[in-house]
């Protein structure tokens, strides 16, 4: 649709128009994956591209050699919570069910944080290092970001020791 065309329309339906010629790679989801290796702890995080995100899944290197830690924020009452919660991982066909440390969201209060170690050569990990798979499940939510780019992963993989 032609510029000229947008302003002789009525500003409801010009607007339509533009959301309609607005190309699909415009509209898709405001997430992504983002490689933070210039962190004091390199880290991979699934999350809004601009802003805080309660939501984003984070893979990074635990600050020992060889161990990496998934985190991941929930939403449910840190009250209701011990120091200890268990959180399932999934990468590719792999999963494995693991205590993870869990404590109050410093962000939001009424949100729970889990955070797991893993060894970097873990069958768990090698399946991630593969695939860019890693899924979550804890807390009664399920938490399934899109595979990571792998050039990514194995620029991660190799900063956290495996």
């Amino acid at each position: 649709m032609k510029p000229v065309t947008l302003l002789l329309l009525p500003p409801v339906v010009a607007a339509l128009a533009l959301l309609a010629a607005t190309p699909t790679a415009a509209r898709q989801d405001p997430r992504a994956w983002v490689l933070f290796d210039d962190a004091p702890q390199p880290y991979l995080q699934y999350g809004k591209r601009v802003g805080a995100d309660p939501d984003a899944t984070q893979i990074g290197c635990s600050g020992r050699r060889g161990v990496m830690t998934v985190t991941q924020s929930f939403k449910f009452n840190p009250k209701r919570m011990g120091a200890t919660g268990l959180m399932t991982i999934y990468s590719g066909a792999k999963d494995l069910e693991i205590s993870a440390r869990a404590s109050a969201d410093a962000h939001d209060g009424r949100r729970t944080v889990l955070e797991a170690d893993l060894a970097a050569a873990s069958p768990m990990m090698a399946s991630f290092g593969k695939t860019g798979d890693l899924r979550l499940a804890a807390l009664g939510t399920n938490v399934r970001p899109p595979a990571a780019p792998m050039d990514m992963v194995g620029k991660l993989m190799r900063i956290c020791g495996r």
